[in-house]
């Protein structure tokens, strides 16, 4: 008679685990949990440390499959943790390596194991196979054999029946009020006047008051209502330098408050130069000028830029092939080229596509008062991508998203398209 699952699961061997008896445990119920916007992982913030969840089991184990709790943070402030030791199994769960048919209990807060050495006595403590978790060999070491000392106590009596696992969710502290992600961009001046935009997110919906003052042109307040995502623009004077204070607050009364600074670079128009090439121009040349934009200053005062942001709207499959280069050349007034003020290599194996890739090229460049310059967009190699991999439809769109200047000012272009090119099988 074959046996059964059971029955291996018990089976005879043994495996040698690191004894890390100097390991601290990391109690998921006493932590702020964050992550990053666009990314599932999730971790968890004891002081200055960040501990990694490595498997979703081990989240559930404590959670359950509930994220309500867990605080959406800046990329800056999650590396701003040190990453510490990964977040165990909770006491009572029931794992095992995928290499070996062992079955352990956790026994302690710090990851010690007990074996249960047979079928018969899984089945004494009223335990169920469905609840046995596999751990990659390579998380294994992070546990340890039990020792005498984790049995002291009459809760670990080996012969006393255990807590089934994965049955009671942690009580979670109550999510505290925090502001992240402050961004204040400037824009272009309109018909309209000059205009800057706020944006910011809280940690729990708040009502928010953003305040912003300059000299000589008193202090403007502005309210927010109640939401944990927050964007708004509002008027400013071009050229001149703002102090602001920004105060959350929510529904239990608890108030939190940033302050800081921005300068208003309003008086800087870009204005993307499209259709360089025809529409659907096929993408044959070893070099093309696909498009570009004109910078210039209105203000009574010197500005300088430092990055240009590209996207593009491409097949992914196609333009990984190869290696490619972007230019940022001077463009003459009646297009044609002169000195390369920048460029960026694109190793094969990347992709340009606009879902995954921003291809930010820094540039040094200074405007006087009332001076404007023109910039194009050069596109080198493309010509050796794999025919093979493009499809009939397959086209390529470069846009410009944005130019930045110093002072931590951006202007947003929304991605305006300089062209359309076609792939050709």
């Amino acid at each position: 008679m074959a046996p059964n699952k059971l029955t291996l699961a018990f089976a005879a061997g043994s495996i040698l685990l690191s004894q890390l008896l100097s390991y601290g445990p990391v109690l998921a119920e006493t932590s702020q949990l964050i992550k990053v916007q666009d990314n599932s992982a999730v971790y968890l913030v004891s002081g200055t440390q960040r501990h990694a969840f490595p498997l979703l089991n081990i989240y559930k184990s404590w959670y359950g499959l509930t994220f309500e709790s867990v605080k959406t943070v800046s990329a800056a402030e999650l590396a701003s943790y040190m990453l510490g030791k990964n977040v165990l199994f909770k006491k009572g769960s029931l794992i095992k390596i995928q290499t070996d048919p062992k079955v352990y209990q956790v026994l302690t807060d710090d990851g010690a194991l007990e074996w249960i050495p047979s079928e018969e006595e899984f089945k004494k403590r009223g335990l169920s196979f469905a609840d046995v978790k596999d751990v990659p060999d390579s998380l294994f070491s992070d546990y340890r054999h039990a020792v005498a000392s984790d049995f002291a106590t009459p809760q670990n009596t080996p012969s006393e029946k255990p807590t089934s696992p994965n049955t009671s969710t942690p009580e979670l502290p109550k999510p505290s009020l925090s502001i992240s992600g402050i961004k204040l961009s400037s824009y272009a001046a309109t018909g309209a006047g000059a205009e800057a935009e706020l944006r910011f997110s809280t940690s729990i919906p708040a009502t928010a008051e953003f305040s912003y003052t300059a000299a000589n042109n008193g202090t403007t307040v502005i309210t927010l209502e109640s939401a944990q995502t927050f964007s708004k623009k509002f008027s400013v004077v071009s050229g001149i330098s703002y102090t602001y204070s920004l105060t959350a607050t929510a529904a239990d009364g608890s108030k939190k408050t940033e302050t800081g600074s921005f300068v208003s670079y309003a008086d800087i128009s870009v204005n993307p130069i499209a259709q360089l090439v025809p529409a659907g121009t096929l993408v044959t040349q070893p070099e093309i000028l696909v498009g570009g934009f004109v910078v210039k200053n209105e203000s009574s005062a010197q500005r300088t830029s430092n990055l240009v942001a590209l996207q593009f709207d491409t097949g992914a499959t196609a333009t990984s092939q190869v290696t490619k280069t972007l230019y940022i050349v001077r463009l003459n007034a009646d297009n044609s080229q002169g000195d390369v003020i920048a460029e960026k290599t694109i190793p094969s194996g990347t992709s340009m596509t606009n879902a995954s890739s921003v291809q930010n090229i820094a540039i040094d460049e200074t405007y006087a008062p009332g001076e404007s310059k023109r910039y194009g967009i050069v596109l080198k190699n493309l010509d050796q991508i794999n025919k093979d991999l493009v499809s009939p439809s397959d086209t390529f769109i470069p846009l410009v998203s944005r130019i930045d200047f110093l002072g931590e000012t951006s202007i947003n272009l929304n991605n305006s398209p300089l062209a359309t090119l076609v792939y050709v099988k």
